[in-house]
């Protein structure tokens, strides 16, 4: 407590304004909307649009600042401020504009206390009707003359994309534009990156949108209705009721529509048919008003086109998409806004079919305290889940802020899967320790319930009063596993068969709940002291029958297929007591936290600082019940928290800052800490440590930027760090003779992180025809767990630690309606060991080089194509050390004006595609293998219209 309340005293002194001999009168900023009276559409921003403030006598006081804000909720807004001196008074807000009537508004600051700023109630200006020859200045239109279109323009610290200055070929998608942008990479998870920087929020018309999920956009929303596309740091809702930056600013990429798709709708449909029964059918719709925004999408496929929606954001490459996906989902979304947005609801749904058949291979090198052993395995899986989810987000932002969201996911689980795999002491397989042939069959359903609720007061003297509730449940039901494995053990002749049925329902809830007070201390500078107090409850229940105890029928291989069961009264004699167990946990958790927050714009710079202390303290009462062992642990915990963030604008928003500093702690679960082994599996025994401490776990990021707008030239270089402080990490004794670990888990130090990355484009000539780009990014990370062999009385430390650099360099050039880019990217890995045993590769390359050409030709014709060469060396799979050449093609044609579009696509023409995945930790190294989708020529016809009230046309 004393290290935070001097660290406070430290912050205030800082931010205390400087005292001059002759003080300074105090001002508070005045600030408030511009709206049509009948649309309540803002009033456009330019010259001629002048806000002056009066004194109740009509003497001028000053002229308001007028600027242009992105609404969070989905509409551009008109903005004025001024300042005004800091004591009670009366005035009078005058606004002039010469297609508006003069607009009079009478304000009154009844008390100042620590009030910063006063939202005045929006001004509503009446505009003058006039004939349309007095709109065009009583003259007949001067005539257009069609210059080069200009890709990007800079407005602040904002980039502006023009849509219609790239060439993007008919039929595609927003993604389809945004891998256009310069100095934007588009993942094919749908993470996007600017510059370097990764985008935090993909918003329609500065809303939401499936948030977390960009594929839902990317790959639905059609590339025709976008006006522009901006990125830039955006206000967050609570920061805009405050106004001021209680909050980090969220780094967004907001896709504008064309004004006659903002009100109105849009729709298309597609369905196409090709070789080896390749098919597609999707469609879209969308349907915007003043008030209002629906969406419906859905669609259908068999070519692993698979919009992946998870909030974790998994990266997967491009020959990443492995297996043979079918997949099917249909989904919308809702937004209702409240007169001038006060009130916002928007529901989101998404229904999901999958049908995916996966095969796989693999090569591992296990790594061990004198030795390594290895091991490969082959099979298949066929996997039919399906997944429901609706989100409902309820904002509130006047006279109170409320933001409320409730979030259900459902999910069904059908898997079926085969494998078979082999251990041996050396990499060629002459000397065999075991082998599994295994079958195995799962079926389960899954409940997730998740809610929040954030609610602010803002106190007449300025400060604030913040309340914030949140919440879980969670229930899996009929979560049955069946599995039939035949272990052979070599050396000792053993053969060890097993047919088991798992049943494990489990179900928790929590519930926590703060209570915050910010006091603003100065202009800039405020801090809140905030109690928290918190529940959590879980019961997870692990129920293992071994049918074949129950006679030779129910052997593996018997009469009794996979997914069988005995009848109620035979199957309690098959229970295996000591590997069945319930486990449960109950936590009860109090916080107390102080947050500061300092933030100052001038004319030509910006800057936001943002902290917290905190102090949690958790008591939790865990059980474990089986039939070898029952028991309870309690363990009271204490962990304290920091989170720094600083941002920097500066040299006039053409150079930023950014530094993050934090830490969290994770607690180790009741099955790691009770003092029982588990021999289910014969092959990976586990048993508990009840020793085993927190672990903590702390990360700092800081990055650089800077741009030269003449040039459209940029530079991002990021540095990132993590580490931790008694991971957990898997210790494990191994027995060379049968194969069999015995693992645990141990706390161990020594497992950190490091990388840099560089990012670097700009245009190049007068016209800015081309555009040169590299990325250049290292990093260097270390891994430590524990082994040992059978009979050794001390486990060894084993660390391994990679080093990884890679280089990715592009040139595009865009002409008339010709674009094309010749692109790179190569790898190194470099694997080091503290205990070198085996002669295995230690280097790994990979490398890759092409190009991707599109022209649009005469009558309508576009043609693209990507040629990408790609390859590996130095792996311990002579397969994979190979070059593949890709290519991909796609003609379309459209006509009625791009309402009507035919595509011809081809996918890896060559019949070179593969999907390979490498990677290393302390325990060991794998190859992977999979299948993936084979080549195809596909034939689609989409049809597109757009229907506009008649008054908006």
């Amino acid at each position: 407590m004393k290290t935070i309340l001097s660290l406070l005293l430290v912050l205030v002194c800082l931010t205390a304004p400087a005292q001059d001999n002759k003080k300074k009168e105090k001002k508070v900023e005045l600030y408030g909307y511009i709206t049509d009276s009948f649309t309540k559409a803002s009033v456009p921003v330019d010259s001629l649009l002048k806000i002056i403030v009066l004194n109740a006598d009509s003497s001028v006081v000053d002229t308001a600042g007028v600027w242009r804000s992105s609404s969070y909720y989905g509409l551009q807004t008109t903005v004025y401020d001024v300042k005004v001196p800091a004591r009670p008074a009366k005035y009078i807000i005058k606004a002039m504009h010469p297609d508006y009537e003069t607009t009079y508004m009478n304000y009154e600051i009844k008390r100042i206390a620590r009030n910063r700023e006063f939202e005045l109630p929006n001004l509503r200006m009446r505009r003058i009707q006039r004939s349309d020859y007095d709109k065009d200045g009583g003259s007949l239109q001067e005539v257009v003359v069609k210059a080069t279109k200009v890709k990007m323009v800079y407005k602040g610290d904002t980039i502006v994309f023009n849509a219609d200055a790239f060439n993007v070929p008919e039929g595609s998608m927003l993604d389809g534009l945004i891998k256009q942008l310069p100095g934007v990479e588009l993942k094919d998870n749908g993470e996007i990156f600017v510059n370097g920087k990764k985008i935090e929020n993909l918003t329609l018309n500065g809303a939401d949108f499936f948030k977390g999920k960009n594929k839902m956009m990317l790959e639905n929303l059609p590339y025709y209705s976008v006006k522009n596309v901006q990125v830039y740091n955006k206000q967050t809702p609570r920061s805009k009721f405050s106004g001021r930056d209680v909050e980090q600013k969220e780094y967004t990429m907001d896709v504008v529509l064309k004004r006659e798709y903002n009100v109105g709708g849009t729709a298309f449909v597609e369905a196409g048919y090709g070789t080896d029964s390749r098919y597609k059918a999707k469609g879209f719709g969308l349907r915007y008003s003043d008030h209002s925004r629906a969406v419906l999408f859905g669609g259908a496929n068999n070519l692993n086109e698979y919009i992946d929606y998870d909030r974790e954001g998994n990266e997967r490459d491009r020959t990443n998409a492995s297996g043979d996906r079918n997949v099917k989902q249909i989904g919308g979304l809702l937004t209702l806004n409240a007169t001038e947005e006060r009130i916002t609801n928007t529901t989101e749904y998404n229904l999901r079919w999958e049908d995916n058949h996966t095969e796989s291979r693999s090569q591992s090198e296990n790594y061990m305290a004198d030795a390594s052993t290895f091991s490969k395995s082959e099979g298949f899986s066929d996997n039919r889940p399906f997944s429901m989810n609706v989100r409902n987000t309820f904002q509130v932002q006047k006279p109170f802020f409320l933001y409320s969201w409730l979030d259900f996911d459902y999910d069904h689980g059908h898997n079926d899967s085969e494998s078979t795999s082999l251990t041996a002491k050396d990499v060629l397989y002459g000397e065999l320790v075991n082998q599994t042939i295994s079958r195995s069959m799962h079926r389960g359903n899954g409940m997730n319930l998740n809610f929040n609720n954030n609610l602010t007061f803002k106190m007449p003297w300025g400060d604030e009063l913040e309340a914030q509730l949140s919440g879980s449940m969670r229930r899996n039901w009929n979560n049955h596993s069946f599995s039939q494995n035949s272990y052979t053990f070599y050396n000792t002749g053993v053969i060890d068969q097993r047919n088991q049925y798992n049943d494990s329902p489990n179900k928790g809830f929590s519930l926590n709940g703060s209570v915050g007070y910010r006091l603003s201390l100065t202009e800039h500078f405020s801090i809140t002291p905030t109690l928290g107090i918190g529940y959590d409850y879980s019961n997870n229940d692990n129920n293992l029958y071994r049918l074949d105890w129950l006679g030779d029928d129910w052997k593996v291989n018997g009469p009794h297929l996979i997914g069988s069961l005995p009848d109620n009264e035979l199957l309690p004699s098959a229970f295996d007591g000591p590997n069945s167990a319930g486990e449960g946990s109950r936590q009860n958790s109090h916080s107390a936290s102080l947050e500061f927050s300092y933030n100052k714009q001038t004319e030509k710079a910006y800057y936001y600082f943002s902290g917290s202390f905190s102090e949690k303290f958790r008591r939790n009462h865990m059980t474990y019940n089986s039939d070898v062992l029952n028991t309870s642990i309690n363990k009271n915990y204490s962990f304290p928290q920091i989170y720094v963030y600083g941002y920097l604008s500066f040299d006039n928003w053409h150079k930023t800052l950014n530094l993050s500093i934090q830490n969290y702690s994770n607690m180790p679960s009741i099955r790691q800490l009770v003092d029982i082994t588990s021999t289910n599996n014969p092959l990976n025994i586990s048993k508990g440590n009840p020793d085993l401490k927190p672990m903590t776990y702390w990360s700092c990021y800081l990055s650089y930027s800077a741009r030269k707008d003449s040039i459209d030239q940029h530079l991002n270089i990021s540095l990132n760090g993590t580490i931790q402080r008694n991971a957990f990490a898997n210790a494990y004794t191994y027995n060379p003779t049968t194969g069999v670990y015995t693992s645990w888990t141990e706390n161990i130090n020594g497992n950190w992180n490091m990388s840099g990355n560089m990012d670097y484009n700009r245009a190049l000539g007068e016209k800015k025809f081309w555009h040169v780009g590299a990325t250049l990014n290292t990093s260097i990370s270390q891994s430590t767990d524990m082994s040992s062999l059978t009979g050794q009385t001390e486990a060894q430390r084993n660390r391994v630690t990679t080093t990884r650099l890679g280089f990715s360099p592009d040139v595009r050039f865009q002409k008339n309606k010709l674009t094309f880019t010749l692109k790179g990217a190569g790898s190194w890995q470099h694997i080091h060991r503290s205990i070198d045993v085996a002669k295995q590769p230690t280097d790994v390359y990979d490398f890759s080089y092409g190009f991707n050409a599109n022209y649009q030709m005469p009558l309508h014709f576009t043609v693209d194509t990507d040629l990408q060469m790609h390859s590996r060396r130095g792996y311990a799979d002579s397969e994979m050390n190979d070059n593949r050449l890709y290519w991909d093609a796609t003609i379309t044609k459209s006509w009625k004006q791009g309402r009507w579009v035919a595509k011809l696509k081809g996918y890896d023409l060559l019949g070179q595609v593969t999907h390979w995945q490498y990677w290393v930790s302390s325990s060991g190294r794998t190859e992977y293998w999979t299948n993936n989708m084979r080549r195809y020529v596909l034939l689609s016809l989409a049809y597109r219209f757009t229907l506009t009230p008649k008054g908006k046309k």
